[in-house]
């Protein structure tokens, strides 16, 4: 055993006994084992030190390995032939009920998929990519390349569903085939919540993102030139979900699809940004949907809304065309707030094809996009803004006119002001305070 005054570190082997007394903060280092501990004078004993992972994946020239948090071999291949199963083994050999993989940065090529059951054990699986909306493959950090139509599984066969952490991994499918991250499973109603996405990045699947589940987060997660970005729903009475700084961009069909089956609950999107898709944002049904502050760019249609009961869009930069209804559907309750201003007035169009309750904010532009509000509009109620009169409702049906809803018959405790239309006498009254006074429409 031999001491370094300086740093004060005592080094020796895992036989040696250890010292007492010392001053805070000493270490003891085993140098045959690498294990590390530090002296608590308070509690008068040794601390080993526990690395913040269970396990450790790395490649070095042709070999792939991962290794424990004492740094014992668990599996070991030839690098971009054996990194899967590798990887596999990092979750499947720690006998712990929660598996913290840690992979270091590196491409890894991989011919089988990465299957996760949450029902035995959840798990942490991250690594060292931070996304980007214009990121450079030079610092892409940890790389999973799936070939073969592979990709990340989460399911749970027993027991209860734990939820996991997927966090800075780049991944990259081959040819537009397969899901990169699937998660749940509807066929036989598995459905997982409780988990959290960061830091990922998509590309070239036919699915980036699928999803079965509630009570999650999705954040800075993009998926690009795919077919579909994120497939995500929940059944019937679930969600919860949030999707924070996501991204869908130049994907073929759809960048966000909520709601292909089942009827999700309560889905909100912040911050989100789609960009080249053929639809930007596609909801099919969903009971109570929020997106704050959405971003579209270049999309053949930037929002089509479908069954979706209690919709709203506040603020964001919409620049393209919002479809809402058709195919047999009634969206009810949908509200644009805050979405026209005075970057995209000349550029947002609606085309309403069916639907109730429909709620547009015109702002101050009325002038420039009711040309581009097309379809059945019923239904559909205005808000226009102007310098002298404040807010303005109007209805659809009448463009450019304030149609007001008036009362058939007199209130019980009228105030000044009131007014109502008897239909019998096709008489206008309205209250002055203290009586009615019948209004010639003449």
């Amino acid at each position: 055993m031999w001491f370094s005054p300086w740093r004060r570190i005592l080094r020796g082997r895992s036989g040696d006994a250890k010292p007492s007394g010392l001053r805070a903060g000493t270490k003891f280092v085993e140098e045959d084992t690498g294990v590390e501990y530090t002296y608590d004078p308070v509690m008068k004993d040794w601390k080993k030190r526990v690395e913040p992972y269970s396990a450790l994946v790395c490649k070095d020239g042709s070999t792939v390995w991962a290794e424990d948090a004492s740094g014992k071999t668990i599996a070991s291949g030839e690098a971009g032939v054996d990194d899967a199963s590798v990887i596999q083994s990092a979750y499947n050999e720690v006998n712990d009920a929660f598996v913290n993989i840690y992979i270091k940065s590196g491409v890894y090529e991989l011919y089988a998929d990465l299957n996760f059951d949450i029902g035995v054990k959840n798990f942490a699986l991250v690594g060292e990519h931070r996304a980007y909306r214009y990121e450079s493959s030079g610092i892409a950090g940890t790389v999973l390349k799936f070939h073969n139509g592979k990709g990340i599984k989460i399911t749970y066969s027993t027991g209860r569903n734990r939820g996991f952490r997927l966090e800075g991994l780049r991944l990259d499918g081959i040819d537009k085939t397969g899901v990169g991250i699937k998660i749940g499973d509807q066929a036989n109603n598995k459905l997982i919540g409780g988990f959290e996405i960061s830091d990922i990045t998509l590309t070239n699947f036919d699915t980036g993102v699928s999803v079965f589940g509630c009570s999650y987060v999705l954040g800075r997660v993009y998926v690009e030139e795919s077919e579909v970005g994120f497939d995500i729903t929940s059944p019937e009475g679930s969600g919860l979900a949030t999707l924070l700084c996501c991204g869908a961009f130049y994907n073929t069909s759809y960048g966000i699809y909520i709601g292909k089956e089942g009827v999700p609950l309560d889905y909100t999107l912040i911050n989100c940004n789609v960009a080249g898709n053929d639809v930007g944002l596609y909801l099919n049904r969903v009971r109570g949907f929020q997106a704050l502050g959405l971003f579209t760019e270049g999309n053949n249609k930037d929002i089509v809304v479908k069954d979706v009961s209690s919709g709203s869009f506040f603020g964001g930069h919409i620049t393209g065309n919002i479809e809402i209804g058709s195919d047999g559907s009634s969206p009810v309750n949908i509200q644009f707030m805050n979405v026209v201003n005075g970057d995209n007035k000349d550029l947002i169009s609606f085309n309403i094809i069916a639907g109730y309750g429909i709620l547009i904010d015109l702002g101050y532009h009325d002038t420039d996009v009711i040309s581009r509000i097309t379809g059945d509009l019923t239904y559909t109620t205005l808000i226009r803004n102007n310098w002298t009169h404040g807010a303005t409702l109007f209805d659809g049906r009448g463009v450019g006119a304030t149609r007001l809803i008036i009362p058939t018959s007199a209130p019980s405790s009228p105030k000044a002001g009131d007014m109502y239309f008897d239909t019998d006498t096709s008489t206008l009254y309205i209250y002055d305070g203290s009586a009615w006074k019948s209004v010639s429409l003449t």
